[in-house]
């Protein structure tokens, strides 16, 4: 037994970080989704100068296809990046400023997991100083259907990582500029069923305030992120009262008031969905010890 934990530890020292270590990377389970870290993509869209593409883009100036993910709706497209589609100049992966083409912010590397991602917005453009109803604003997500539906009282585990981007200082003297202003709650959607993504967008219902606000979808969790210039793990741990088969990902249902007259933009990467009971070490608790000198006394949660 102390020589499987000695072990265990010098694998996972380099996780361990003041008081709280995220799980290290080999202990995560097989996740559910298809494409979680968004690999598999089509041809990129050079028309674009994003870079990738929009998910379900309406033209084909635009498009990208990311199999197993889609746009909520009609209206709300999700930007795809990937590095196999970088620009040779003024690129959003390129991290000096000088060389940004627009005033979307620059996208932190090293990236988490492989070249893929996307990432999720909000517009708080509708909303004044007397109008600040979170059903007024408009938010983009991703979505998905699942091969295996998420059970009803099981409880699950879901953890992403979420990019807080390169604000691009040539561009702060014009208005609508992108930032990703920090903290911002990430929210958990379900359905239990699966429609033809994406939903015609029929109403402006269907593109204004979070999931659980256009029909048809369940509020399953969310979490507050903070972060700066880089990208940060986050998890939503959640049990559904019913039968989940589509999942969609994105806002919370808050106002976020810290975005008020701007639009915020963040990048979304390596999705992880899995029960908990396999969510092998999701945190490990330095109960003492000092993450430069070592000497740590480590807490793990309990695992068969």
């Amino acid at each position: 037994m102390v020589c499987k934990i000695s072990i265990f530890i010098i694998t996972c020292l380099c996780c361990i970080n003041i008081a709280r270590a995220q799980a290290c990377r080999d202990s995560f389970p097989v996740s559910v989704f298809q494409n979680p870290s968004f690999e598999i993509h089509g041809p990129c869209n050079m028309q674009w100068t994003g870079e990738g593409g929009l998910i379900d883009g309406s033209s084909s100036a635009v498009y990208i296809d990311v199999p197993g993910w889609h746009a909520a709706n009609t209206d709300n497209h999700p930007r795809y990046y990937n590095l196999d589609c970088k620009l040779p100049f003024q690129s959003l992966f390129d991290n000096s400023y000088l060389n940004k083409k627009t005033g979307y912010p620059g996208i932190p590397l090293p990236l988490p997991d492989g070249n893929g991602l996307f990432s999720i917005e909000q517009y708080n453009y509708a909303a004044t100083d007397t109008n600040t109803q979170e059903n007024k604003t408009k938010k983009v997500y991703i979505t998905t259907c699942l091969a295996n539906p998420l059970k009803a009282g099981v409880t699950y585990d879901f953890s992403f990582d979420m990019g807080f981007g390169l604000f691009n200082p040539n561009f702060n003297i014009f208005s609508g500029v992108w930032s990703s202003p920090s903290p911002f709650n990430v929210g958990l959607y379900g359905r239990n069923d699966c429609p033809a993504f994406p939903v015609q967008n029929a109403s402006p219902d269907l593109s204004l305030g979070c999931l659980a606000d256009r029909g048809g979808w369940t509020n399953l969790g969310k979490v507050e992120v903070h972060g700066r210039n880089q990208w940060v793990e986050g998890y939503i741990e959640f049990t559904p009262a019913e039968d989940i088969t589509a999942l969609g990902i994105g806002p919370s249902c808050d106002f976020h008031a810290n975005i008020k007259d701007t639009f915020a933009l963040y990048y979304m990467d390596h999705f992880v969905l899995a029960e908990k009971k396999i969510f092998a070490f999701k945190t490990i608790t330095a109960q003492s010890g000092n993450n430069c000198t070592g000497n740590f006394v480590l807490q793990a949660p309990a695992y068969n």
